[in-house]
């Protein structure tokens, strides 16, 4: 077993935070997307919704705290990472996934993506401390800063210039990918690099939040502009007549 240097209690506090922070929008998410659906219901299905968000973050951790991913990387770290990975793609695809691409405007999907910034600050922090590798961060192979940033400078043109923002969501879902490979490459597993220290984050609690609460929302709300846009080139070509009138 490799060795895990905690990180300070203040940035721990700060990556905690921006882990509220996801949950929050994506319950306001929830409750506009079914108040503008027209549901009357719309803050009891938040809450249930939301109630099951959180049993699936306890239960992530729960299987993190069992140590068998600890004792033994291979497998258990790329099953870890598989369940976040399918766990996403099928919330993003489920009726909510729907109903939130559906009501929530696409520039605003888009800027979600804004909270990998404060993300990747509290990362470089912590490759200070020796908690995570350097290549985890945009110093090394991590690119995540700058989708952050291009999501960010995006935002004011992707409503009158749609390509704006599939150009932004084309990188970000690119640098997600990527963060997937440096994870990889640079965990306690037979073909990793060969530095140190190992990345670890996802087998310590509350650490291990970084991947259902972090990675998944990010990927889910990538799924979901992609949705917004094959929606959007899918659609027939209504009759004047019938245009008109709609």
């Amino acid at each position: 077993m490799f060795e895990f240097i905690p990180a300070t209690t203040l940035s721990l506090y700060a990556f905690l935070s921006i882990v509220v922070g996801v949950l929050f929008v994506l319950a306001s998410a929830v409750y506009f997307s079914y108040q503008r659906g027209g549901r009357a219901d719309a803050a009891k299905m938040t809450r249930v919704t939301m109630f099951w968000v959180v049993v699936w973050l306890a239960s992530f951790l729960g299987a993190v705290e069992m140590g068998y991913a600890r004792e033994n990387p291979m497998p258990g770290l790329p099953m870890l990472m598989l369940a976040v990975v399918v766990t996403s793609i099928t919330f993003a695809m489920c009726p909510i996934g729907t109903l939130i691409s559906k009501n929530i405007p696409l520039q605003f999907l888009i800027l979600f993506q804004v909270f990998r910034i404060p993300l990747e600050l509290v990362l470089n922090d912590w490759a200070n401390q020796g908690v995570i590798p350097k290549t985890m961060t945009w110093t090394g192979q991590n690119y995540d800063l700058y989708a952050g940033l291009i999501a960010l400078a995006a935002f004011p043109f992707i409503k009158k210039f749609p390509l704006v923002g599939r150009i932004a969501n084309v990188l970000g879902f690119a640098s997600l990918l990527n963060v997937l490979r440096v994870v990889l490459l640079t965990s306690p597993l037979p073909f990793a690099w060969n530095i140190e220290p190992k990345m670890q984050l996802l087998l310590h609690s509350p650490y291990a939040l970084i991947g259902p609460a972090c990675y998944g929302a990010a990927m889910i709300g990538h799924i979901l502009v992609l949705r917004v846009f094959f929606k959007m080139t899918t659609k027939p070509d209504l009759p004047k007549g019938l245009e008109t009138a709609s």
